[in-house]
């Protein structure tokens, strides 16, 4: 059995909820998923590997997609990150950073990405009639600045933002000004368990539709 996912679990000093996934069920792992990549980068390694290993994605129960900021910049260069630029060391005197500022100033296109990901939202309609599929957006406007999520009609799709699941973390909700998240995939491990056990209860009682975490389950306040 097979479980694919996007956000990465690299090695780190807790367990990540989709490391905790695979150990209730016995799953192996496959990840996506790159720091500061675009949903784009992490869809083609994605569909580069289902071509490459069909017997592989044949055993594939189990896919959870957890949608990325459509901003990002869009690139297959594996040393194109879109990183804060202000924040990224190596960004500041970097080419590359110099080249994603300029980007970012003169040449991003909001309608285009706004397009770009609903035909992206689209097209997933068509995907895994027979797997097991859950749907997480990362951020609010994903659901609701009409990128189309709403759109994906198999699968379970969660209409929580991750983000503001992450944020209610802090004490006060938001991120403070130039912080730098170093809690692993921007979540505690206590909300890394809870968000292991949220996606277990939907995976358990499979419904393909529109539904909500079940409300007051995540742990606030951890970060003054």
């Amino acid at each position: 059995m097979y479980f694919i996912t996007n956000p990465y679990s690299d090695s780190c000093e807790y367990i990540a909820w989709t490391d905790l996934i695979a150990d209730h069920y016995g799953y192996k792992t496959k990840s996506f998923a790159y720091g500061g990549k675009s949903w784009w980068f992490s869809y083609l390694k994605f569909e580069q590997w289902k071509h490459q290993n069909p017997e592989q994605w044949e055993l594939t129960d189990l896919v959870i997609f957890a949608h990325t900021d459509y901003s990002r910049l869009n690139s297959s260069d594996t040393n194109v990150q879109n990183l804060p630029t202000d924040t990224a060391s190596f960004y500041k005197s970097s080419n590359i950073g110099t080249a994603i500022k300029m980007w970012h100033a003169y040449l991003y296109d909001h309608e285009f990405q706004r397009w770009a990901q609903q035909q992206f939202f689209k097209s997933l309609s068509n995907f895994g009639k027979d797997k097991k599929i859950i749907h997480m957006c990362m951020m609010r406007h994903g659901m609701r600045d009409g990128l189309g999520y709403d759109t994906i009609d198999n699968g379970v799709v969660v209409l929580d933002s991750l983000f503001d699941i992450s944020s209610g973390e802090f004490k006060n909700g938001c991120f403070p000004d130039n912080f730098m998240d170093k809690r692993f995939c921007h979540f505690s491990p206590q909300n890394h368990v809870v968000l292991a056990n949220e996606l277990i209860n939907l995976i358990d009682n499979y419904k393909p539709g529109p539904v909500s975490f079940r409300p007051n389950m995540f742990h606030k306040a951890f970060i003054q």
